[in-house]
C-alpha cells in the first residue's frame, strides 16, 4: 500500500512537471535599455524575468537592475568564461536550433539614431535598416501584438561614426521550445564527439 501510495506521489509530481514545462512561457522583460557611443550607457535598465503557467499564472519572477547583474557576475564567475572558445565551437545547426525556440514579441518601442562619416551611405543605411525590421518582424511579432509595436531609425549627418539605440521591449518564449532546442544542440555536441573518436580509432 505505502509502495503504491510512492508511485502515486512520483506520477502526480512527474505529470505536474510535464504540465509546467509544456504550458509555462518566459517572459523577458526589457526596460530602459541604451547602447550608445555619444553618451554613457543608461544604467537604470531593468531586466524582468517572468514565468507564466498558460500565460496567466505567474509562478516565477526574477528582477534585474545594473547592481544586480554586476553582482550575479561576479558571484558565478561570469568574466571567466572564454568567448573564443564558445565562438570557436559555435556551428551553423547551433544557430538553426537557437531560432527554432520562436521567440514572440509582444511589446516593443525602439529608438534608432544612427550615422557614419560618409553621409551620402548614412542616407542609405536608414532606409536599410527599416526594410530589415519590416521584413524581420512580421515574423516574430505575437498574435494580435501589432499595436504594441512600434520602432523609428533616424539618420545623424555629423559626417562621423555614431549611434544611439534605445528600447523598450518584452518577448516570450515557450519554455518546451528552449529545452527541444538544447537537446538537439546537446545531442549534436555528442554526435560530433562520438564521430571524432570513430576517425581517430
Amino acid at each position: 500500500m505505502v509502495l503504491v501510495f510512492f508511485f502515486l506521489i512520483i506520477s502526480i509530481i512527474i505529470m505536474l512537471i510535464t504540465i509546467f514545462l509544456i504550458f509555462s512561457t518566459i517572459r523577458l522583460e526589457l526596460k530602459n535599455v541604451q547602447f550608445s557611443n555619444l553618451t554613457q550607457n543608461n544604467k537604470k535598465y531593468i531586466i524582468k524575468i517572468s514565468s507564466y503557467l498558460f500565460n496567466k499564472i505567474k509562478w516565477f519572477s526574477l528582477k534585474i537592475n545594473n547592481s544586480r547583474l554586476k553582482k550575479m557576475s561576479k558571484d558565478l564567475h561570469l568574466e571567466q568564461i572564454d568567448i573564443k572558445k564558445i565562438e570557436k565551437d559555435f556551428k551553423i545547426s547551433d544557430l538553426k536550433e537557437i531560432t527554432n525556440i520562436k521567440p514572440k514579441v509582444s511589446y516593443l518601442d525602439l529608438d534608432i539614431k544612427i550615422g557614419i562619416e560618409d553621409v551620402i551611405l548614412t542616407s542609405y543605411i536608414v532606409p536599410i535598416i527599416c526594410t530589415i525590421l519590416a521584413v524581420i518582424l512580421p515574423h516574430i511579432i505575437g498574435k494580435d501584438k501589432e499595436k504594441y509595436i512600434k520602432y523609428d531609425v533616424l539618420p545623424m549627418y555629423h559626417s562621423k561614426n555614431e549611434y544611439d539605440i534605445k528600447f523598450n521591449a518584452i518577448l516570450e518564449i515557450k519554455i518546451i521550445n528552449i529545452l527541444i532546442s538544447a537537446y538537439k544542440i546537446f545531442k549534436s555536441r555528442k554526435n560530433t564527439v562520438r564521430e571524432m573518436k570513430t576517425n581517430f580509432a
